[in-house]
C-alpha cells in the first residue's frame, strides 16, 4: 500500500495517496494486533518450542508481554518508515531513528540492566519505549504534513529526472526500455 501512496503522490493524487498511507496503518495495526493474541494466547506452548528447560519456559513466560508489545511497535514504526520512502524523505526515518537508538532506547537500556537488575526484562522495556517514541514521532510528521505540497515536489523531481535524461515526454516506454537495460536508474 505505501508503494501505491508514492505512485499516486507521483500522479498528484494526494488525497488518494494520503488514503493509501492511512489504510497502510490501518491493516498493519489490524494484522500485527492478531499477531499479538496469538503470541499471548499460546505462549506457553510458543515458550517450548526454544526448549523444554524450564527456566527458558519462565525466562519466555516473564518477558512474552513486553516482548509483544515491543514487537507491535515495531512493526508499526516499519510501516510508518515505508510511508516516509513513499514520500520521498527517508531522511526523516533515518535521524528519527538514530536518535531515539543512540539517545534513548541504548541508555535507557544499560540504566534498566545495571541500575535495577531488571536484566533482559529492561531491555525490552527500553526498546518498547523507543519504538513508542519513533510511532509517536513519525505518525505526528507524517499525517500533519501537506500532501499536496509533497506530490508536486514529487510530480517537480520526476519531471527533472525525465528531462534530464532526454526522456521528454514520451517517457513511459522509454522509462520501461532504459530501465530494463539497466542505462537508467529509478
Amino acid at each position: 500500500l505505501t508503494a501505491l501512496a508514492g505512485n499516486a503522490l507521483g500522479q498528484k493524487k494526494a488525497a488518494e495517496a494520503k488514503l493509501y498511507s492511512q489504510v497502510a496503518v490501518v491493516m498493519n495495526t489490524a494484522l500485527i494486533s492478531i499477531l499479538v493474541l496469538v503470541c499471548l494466547v499460546f505462549r506457553s506452548k510458543i515458550a517450548y518450542f526454544y526448549s523444554n528447560l524450564e527456566s527458558t519456559h519462565d525466562v519466555f513466560i516473564k518477558i512474552i508481554f513486553i516482548a509483544v508489545l515491543s514487537f507491535f511497535f515495531d512493526c508499526t514504526q516499519g510501516c510508518l518508515s515505508k510511508i516516509f520512502v513513499a514520500q520521498g524523505k527517508q531522511i526523516y526515518g533515518t535521524l528519527i531513528g538514530g536518535v531515539v537508538y543512540y539517545v534513548v532506547m541504548l541508555p535507557l537500556g544499560y540504566l534498566l540492566i545495571v541500575y535495577t537488575k531488571l536484566d533482559l526484562y529492561g531491555l525490552w522495556i527500553a526498546a518498547s519505549c523507543g519504538y513508542m517514541l519513533m510511532v509517536l514521532a513519525f505518525s505526528t510528521i507524517i499525517f500533519s504534513q501537506n500532501w499536496e505540497a509533497i506530490a508536486e515536489e514529487i510530480t517537480e523531481l520526476l519531471q527533472r529526472k525525465r528531462s534530464f535524461s532526454g526522456l521528454g515526454d514520451d517517457s513511459s516506454s522509454n522509462l520501461k526500455r532504459l530501465a530494463y537495460s539497466g542505462q537508467f536508474n529509478y
